[in-house]
């Protein structure tokens, strides 16, 4: 049994733990005023204060505990949102193409950094390579996957708006379609990634490129030249391998690979 001094010094106790959580978390949680309340009408009521000073602290014990798992899960909230952001940004980071407006951003950036390989860094190997026979069935590939004008898409993404505008779609039906988009895309990256180690060893004389023949539309001939102007073939070869392997790691697709 408690005697009245030792009640008394548990009762300041608890009330600068009070204080302290109050002030270090949430006055909100940690609510003295409330605390004082009970106590005042546990001495109005003549309630034993050794059992009302046993139940207060468990009581403290349990908010304190709730607060800790409260905090914890509410900073695993944060850190998911975070790197969901930063995935996010990741992507968004490439150039979009507006296809339809129940599109996933995910499909409308791919389509966009696929084209950008396409039309943007594929043309300078027509004149640095020697045999343009894999480079042809490559750019093939591209095409059905990314090509864009300005009044048409590409064949698979005309498939993939088809299924966008059908009444009854379901959205599991559009994710999988978009999924399966992402995946054939990733498979090309891959293949095309791996050929051109295989022929960077064959290009590694010192020399600039040459843009004399060059035969594409001005304004992509202007922006092809003004991102390999300062290129040796090989360095061009490793340009194109880093902008394919950015694509493939910010869309998170290492895996989709077939050996």
């Amino acid at each position: 049994m408690l005697h009245d001094n030792e009640i008394e010094v548990l009762i300041a106790k608890l009330r600068n733990k009070y204080d302290e959580y109050a002030n270090k978390y949430s006055p909100r949680w940690f609510n003295k005023d409330a605390f004082e309340e009970r106590l005042q009408a546990a001495l109005r009521n003549k309630i034993d204060l050794e059992a009302f000073i046993v139940a207060e602290i468990a009581h403290f014990e349990t908010i304190r505990k709730r607060y800790e798992e409260k905090k914890s899960e509410n900073s695993f909230s944060k850190k998911v949102d975070a790197l969901i952001e930063e995935l996010t940004a990741k992507i968004k980071k490439y150039p979009k193409i507006e296809i339809h407006p129940k599109a996933h951003f995910e499909i409308i950036h791919m389509y966009g950094a696929c084209n950008q390989l396409l039309e943007l860094y594929f043309p300078v190997l027509w004149i640095i390579l020697d045999d343009h026979t894999m480079l042809y069935e490559f750019e093939q590939q591209l095409q059905y996957l990314c090509d864009h004008t300005a009044n048409r898409f590409s064949k698979r993404i005309e498939d993939h708006i088809a299924l966008l505008r059908r009444p009854s779609v379901k959205h599991i039906e559009i994710e999988k379609d978009k999924n399966e988009y992402l995946k054939e895309c990733a498979f090309l990256l891959h293949r095309i990634y791996q050929w051109l180690s295989d022929i960077l060893p064959h290009y590694s004389h010192a020399n600039r490129i040459s843009f004399a023949k060059l035969y594409i539309n001005e304004e992509k001939r202007k922006k092809t030249i003004a991102q390999f102007q300062d290129d040796t073939p090989s360095s061009a070869i490793r340009k194109i391998q880093a902008y394919i392997a950015g694509i493939i790691d910010d869309f998170r697709l290492q895996a989709f690979r077939k050996d």
